[in-house]
C-alpha cells in the first residue's frame, strides 16, 4: 500500500536524522550551541551582515567540533570547518589543543577572537580590491566580455565563489583569446583562490594581499597554471615513452 510505503519512508528518514545528529556536548561558551550544522546555518541566516560564527558538535564524534562561518551575505555564503580536538582531559571535555585549518589554538575563545577576525579581515581586503566584482559566474563572464570587446586587452575580475564556499574566483580573458572573436564566444578562464588564516592561496603559493597575488599572476601567467601544468605533464610522459622526443 502507498500509505504504508510513505510511513516507512518517513520513519526511515527520522531514524537517519537521529543517527546522523551530532552528540550533545556539555560546553559552556556563548558561541557554542548544541545544534546541527543545518540549524547553525538557519540561525546565521537570521543575522544581518556577515562574519559571524557558530560552534556546534560534530557528527564525527567526541574528538571533533564543527564551526560554521558566514563568509558573505546577499547572497549568503556559509563555510563549514572541522575542529580537531587533542589532549582531552576526558572523552567529553573540550581538548586543550584545537586544530582548525592547520592552525592550533588553546580554546574556543582563541578561535573566536583570533581566527574569525583574521578571516573577516582577509575577506574585507579582497572585496576592497579595485577589480573585485559582485555577481554570479555568468554575470562576471558578461562583464569581462563587454570590457575586452571595448579595449581588446587582457582583463580580469575577482569575485566570490558560490560553488566552492571559502574561496574566491579569479576570472579573466586574455587578449590573445579576443582577437577575431565575437564577445559572446570569448572564453573566460577561471581559477580558485583559497582562503586560510595564513592568507590567500593561489597555485600552491600564499599571499597576504590580493594586490601581491595579482601582480604575481601577471608576472607568472603560465607558472603552475592548471592548463599548462597538464600539458607539461603529458609531454613529460610522452618523453618518457619516447626518449628522442624533445620538449618545447
Amino acid at each position: 500500500h502507498e500509505d504504508d510505503d510513505s510511513k516507512k519512508a518517513v520513519e526511515k528518514a527520522r531514524r537517519e536524522a537521529i543517527k546522523n545528529r551530532p552528540l550533545h556536548r556539555n560546553i559552556k561558551y556563548p558561541a557554542f550551541m548544541n545544534i546541527s550544522r543545518d540549524e547553525a546555518i538557519k540561525k546565521l541566516k537570521q543575522l544581518k551582515g556577515c562574519g559571524q560564527l557558530i560552534f556546534c558538535p560534530s557528527s564525527r564524534g567526541l574528538n571533533y567540533l564543527a564551526t560554521t562561518w558566514k563568509m558573505a551575505d546577499n547572497p549568503d555564503i556559509f563555510v563549514n570547518y572541522v575542529i580537531q580536538e587533542k589532549d582531552k582531559p576526558n572523552p567529553y571535555a573540550v581538548g586543550t589543543k584545537l586544530i582548525i585549518d592547520k592552525e592550533i589554538y588553546d580554546d574556543l575563545d582563541e578561535i573566536f577572537t583570533h581566527h574569525k577576525p583574521r578571516l573577516n579581515e582577509l575577506v574585507s581586503t579582497m572585496i576592497q580590491h579595485k577589480n573585485f566584482r559582485y555577481g554570479t559566474q555568468n554575470d562576471i563572464k558578461e562583464m569581462l566580455q563587454d570590457k575586452i570587446n571595448v579595449n581588446h586587452r587582457t582583463c580580469y575580475a575577482l569575485s566570490y565563489s558560490y560553488d566552492r564556499p571559502g574561496h574566491f574566483l579569479l576570472s579573466y580573458i586574455t587578449a590573445s583569446n579576443s582577437r577575431h572573436k565575437s564577445s559572446s564566444s570569448q572564453k573566460v578562464q577561471r581559477e580558485y583562490i583559497g582562503l586560510t588564516y595564513t592568507g590567500y592561496t593561489f597555485r600552491n603559493n600564499y599571499f597576504d594581499d590580493p594586490v601581491k597575488l595579482i601582480n604575481w599572476w601577471k608576472q607568472n601567467f603560465k607558472k603552475n597554471h592548471p592548463k599548462y601544468a597538464k600539458h607539461e605533464k603529458l609531454m613529460k610522459q610522452r618523453a618518457g615513452q619516447n626518449p628522442h622526443l624533445v620538449l618545447v
